[in-house]
């Protein structure tokens, strides 16, 4: 018996010819494509004034946010220097489809210059909206959508720090689980001010990126970083080789620009560990804490932030 007349029009469709729509809505990252671009914005709702327009060595931003407490209490606290990981981090607004791309032109060691995407480059950003037709199509597409694409998040000039990394983690986070087992590659620029403007805060938002990939991205094999200042701590990514397979392709922009391909802790913390050992501490308590931690399963939505 023949039961088509109780699918959806798109599955009564043969694979192969849903195959051939999803080619056509650029799910599937094209061969020309060798990064996908989000854009992101920070909103920072407990600041005075939040101008990301006076670059200076230290936080001098005044927060009005209850610190530690939930926001969801009435707890209130006076007014204060806005310190991360102690005051409430920024709301991170990604850009859609319908809103005009911006891609990297030139990365510096100071300042990105961004310039508004091509239309071939437009023509290329998928059409997603066919996930959320239903469960069988969602899991058709999913694969498509996210595997072998090489996703790299920009977003414009802020003093205090692009916060990159934990941006990406956020965006990461607003996936199901089954979306985030798709993920394969991510790219991170790592120069001054990208992720925060003190190099102490750096390290502790890449280690929290790299718990969140080797807790939550099951199938994550590569992470490609491009790097301008040896000040940078990239110790913290040592840690994803932990996940089998995993590589870690280094670009640096320190005097002669080289490309590196690490495929193993060792090798990696040898060229990019901290020479003085002050992290070596540090870095082994968190690599203690992965091995009682548990992946998410396949149907459980990631609710936590950094």
């Amino acid at each position: 018996m023949n039961n088509n007349f109780e699918l959806p029009p798109l599955l009564r469709l043969p694979p192969e010819l849903r195959r051939e729509i999803y080619s056509y809505l650029n799910l599937a990252p094209s061969p020309e494509e060798e990064i996908t671009t989000i854009n992101y914005a920070l909103d920072w709702p407990f600041f005075e004034h939040p101008s990301s327009t006076t670059f200076t060595a230290h936080q001098v931003d005044r927060c009005r946010c209850p610190q530690q407490s939930s926001r969801r209490t009435n707890t209130r606290t006076e007014d204060h220097i806005y310190t991360r990981y102690v005051c409430h981090g920024p709301e991170v607004q990604f850009a859609t489809r319908s809103r005009s791309l911006w891609v990297l032109e030139k990365p510096g060691p100071a300042f990105n210059i961004l310039r508004p995407a091509s239309q071939d480059e437009k023509e290329r950003r998928p059409d997603a909206g066919i996930i959320s037709v239903n469960k069988t199509i969602y899991r058709e597409t999913i694969p498509l959508l996210y595997r072998q694409r090489n996703f790299l998040f920009l977003t414009s000039i802020c003093s205090r720090g692009r916060y990159q990394a934990y941006a990406t983690q956020q965006w990461l986070s607003l996936h199901t689980a089954y979306a985030r087992s798709q993920i394969t590659s991510i790219s991170l620029l790592c120069q001054e001010n990208e992720e925060d403007c003190r190099l102490r805060d750096v390290a502790m938002s890449y280690v929290n990126f790299s718990k969140f990939a080797l807790r939550h991205l099951v199938n994550f094999q590569s992470l490609c970083l491009n790097v301008w200042s040896s000040d940078i701590p990239l110790y913290p990514f040592a840690m994803l080789f932990h996940r089998p397979e995993m590589r870690i392709y280094v670009k640096t922009h320190v005097g002669d620009p080289e490309l590196y391909g690490f495929y193993d802790e060792g090798t990696f913390m040898s060229q990019f560990g901290d020479p003085n050992g002050q992290w070596a501490e540090s870095y082994e308590k968190h690599v203690k804490e992965l091995g009682s931690e548990e992946h998410d399963s396949e149907e459980s939505v990631v609710d936590e932030v950094v």
